[in-house]
């Protein structure tokens, strides 16, 4: 699954957030930045048990697996920010500084990885 498509499934679960991956309610996921968007996109759920298995196994190195297989480590997946802040940075990072300091939607963010082909 592409992170894009995977953002986007989960953008339609929660109502977004900034500074977290997730903030949960009543056991499930009340909001979520675009990388937890992601996980919850995959999994097509917002239970909070099902998101922190994910998390255990670590958020990165999981979008990884699913996301984008062909790299051998998340690390090794590197990608220039839209506002050249930075350069040649790991993918998931960029998406954390869009979704918290540039303040994207999780849309928008989807919409610029579908166009770097994630």
């Amino acid at each position: 699954m592409k992170l894009s498509m995977a953002i986007r499934e989960g953008a339609a679960l929660s109502t977004q957030a900034r500074l977290d991956f997730f903030k949960f309610k009543d056991d499930k996921v009340q909001s979520s930045c675009a990388l937890g968007s992601a996980i919850c996109g995959i999994i097509g759920s917002t239970d909070m048990e099902a998101v922190n298995l994910i998390c255990r196994r670590g958020i990165y190195e999981y979008l990884r697996e699913i996301c984008a297989p062909e790299y051998a480590s998340y690390h090794d997946i590197r990608v220039d920010s839209p506002d050249s802040m930075a350069n040649n940075a790991e993918l998931f990072e960029v998406v954390q500084y869009l979704n918290d300091t540039l303040c994207w939607s999780r849309e928008k963010i989807a919409d610029w990885l579908e166009g770097k082909g994630f």
